[in-house]
């Protein structure tokens, strides 16, 4: 018998603990529907695929183990790091805004954050990280004290561990969990965000950060919404509708109150610098693990959770190929939510990494097979998406330009079931900074 206590990647999600069966005693035969064959090992079945996603995993061979292993897994459960970390977890989002107002230090955002605070806050700075921008970072890049607020320090979060570059830089992790909390060689500090930003704003009084760095601060922040502002807007001198034009569009016209979901590919780096999160729970971006079955499944989730918010799912060409099968449970369940199926012909993302480090976009785009075994360039694949959606019953808009996405908009909001907005667009470029 195995026992594991499942915890979701970003730690926010209730505990489950699993008693799963196991492969038989004997290991002679081999288990029902999880059989894993290796001959180096007789000891391994689908229940190890657990283990990086659990708090706690163990397997019991025998019955004297039971009792140390249950107290270990009622520990992992009640530990307060099974309430969740982060601003946005515990409510924070208004305790750290009048922190950062007070103080005058800058708060940068990670995918996860984003929207904690107030987009037109003077000191929020918003993206940071590889995914970031670059206001946000050249603040991260000389900073000699970071309080990092319910992170988990990614690699995106920290470039790689090469985002904060003052040698003499210190930091400060406030988190439910002890893991995230000692991070960076930090001073851990173990408790809710919420709670432990109001401490310490007690503990510093009227203390603030020097006018010079305050100004720097705001400068940098006000810098980055102008220039959130321009990549937005249409090139001149170019038909139809970029990525980057669709996103500011659509956040333009949705309620401060709405949601906008999305996985893998270029868009989650484009949302995490162009989206202007209108509350704290108006972005879900899923890129720690780049999921991409995503963002169908978990619009449903949010509108299940609040039909009052209107639930604006993007999704790449290449994502819906993978998933789509929750179109159905939407038709079925009668759930409203809008699908912004952008098309940029393939795996546009992966084709721009491609072709930057030299691999030509092998198998990024959509080719028929050339008698050379290669594909053929000059024969690609016409994929109707519009059609697979009417064929699942759906109200699908084609759009080619701003005005057409803005009416597609407008009847997807009137209706009151699912309804889908195709747009084809330009392939992706990588720069946006």
């Amino acid at each position: 018998m195995d026992t594991g206590g499942y915890d979701h990647g970003d730690r926010s999600s209730p505990e489950v603990l699993l008693l799963t069966s196991d492969y038989f005693s004997t290991q002679r035969t081999d288990s029902v529907l999880q059989q894993v064959e290796k001959e180096q090992f007789n000891d391994i079945s689908a229940n190890d695929s657990f283990k990086a996603a659990s708090r706690y995993w163990v397997r019991i061979d025998r019955p004297e183990q039971l009792p140390a292993a249950l107290m270990r897994a009622m520990e992992t459960l009640t530990d307060p790091a099974t309430t969740g970390g982060g601003v946005v977890y515990s409510s924070a989002s208004k305790v750290l805004a009048e922190f950062a107002e007070k103080t005058g230090i800058p708060v940068g955002s990670t995918q996860v954050g984003k929207g904690a605070i107030p987009y037109d806050l003077p000191m929020n700075s918003d993206p940071m990280g590889a995914l970031g921008l670059r206001f946000a970072n050249r603040l991260a890049h000389t900073a000699d004290l970071v309080i990092g607020v319910g992170t988990r320090y990614t690699d995106f979060t920290s470039a790689s561990n090469t985002m904060f570059q003052n040698p003499q830089v210190r930091f400060v992790n406030i988190n439910v969990l002890s893991f995230d909390a000692h991070k960076e060689a930090a001073v851990p500090v173990i408790g809710d965000a919420r709670e432990t930003l109001s401490e310490l704003q007690e503990v510093l009084g009227d203390w603030q950060v020097d006018e010079d760095y305050r100004r720097e601060a705001m400068a940098q922040a006000d810098e980055q919404r102008q220039a959130v502002d321009r990549m937005v807007q249409h090139i001149p001198g170019t038909e139809g509708l970029g990525q980057k034009e669709v996103i500011g569009i659509v956040n333009e016209f949705a309620r401060p109150q709405d949601v906008v979901v999305n996985a893998a590919g270029s868009m989650p780096s484009d949302l995490q610098k162009l989206w202007k999160a209108g509350s704290p729970l108006g972005y879900s971006v899923e890129y720690g693990y780049s999921c991409m079955g995503y963002a169908i499944p978990a619009a449903l989730g949010m509108r299940i959770a609040d039909p009052s918010r209107e639930i604006f799912s993007f999704i790449g060409d290449a994502s819906f190929i993978m998933y789509h099968q929750d179109v159905l449970t939407a038709i079925q369940e009668r759930e409203k939510i809008i699908l912004l199926l952008l098309d940029n012909g393939g795996y546009g993302s992966i084709h721009s990494l491609s072709m930057q480090v030299g691999s030509q976009g092998f198998e990024t785009k959509y080719y028929y097979r050339g008698d050379n075994g290669r594909q053929n360039l000059k024969e690609p694949l016409q994929i109707d998406f519009p059609k697979i959606l009417e064929g699942y019953g759906v109200k699908t808009y084609l759009v080619e330009d701003a005005d057409q996405l803005l009416q597609a908009l407008q009847k997807a909001v009137a209706s009151d079931q699912i309804t889908a907005i195709y747009v084809r667009v330009a392939p992706v470029e990588r720069r946006c900074s």
